[in-house]
């Protein structure tokens, strides 16, 4: 519950403000960089080993939704 009663407060703000901003910068990074794309591609296969991702979530499931 600690981390529920966290969330909005401005700590979290500040966080959720800084995480966006690495993500967003490593995406520019990512689009400009066709080094860093590869090195990123290599590590990918050598991770998965070349097989696809398979979501964990049974097809059709639906969402927990109360009050449906």
């Amino acid at each position: 519950m600690a981390t529920a009663a966290y969330h909005g407060t401005p700590g979290a703000v500040k966080g959720a403000w800084v995480a966006s901003k690495v993500l967003a910068a490593t995406g520019a990074d990512l689009f400009t960089d066709p080094e860093l794309r590869r090195r990123a591609r290599e590590a990918f296969l050598a991770k998965t080993g070349g097989q696809p991702y398979r979501s964990p979530v049974p097809e059709g499931q639906r969402p927990p939704v109360p009050g449906r």
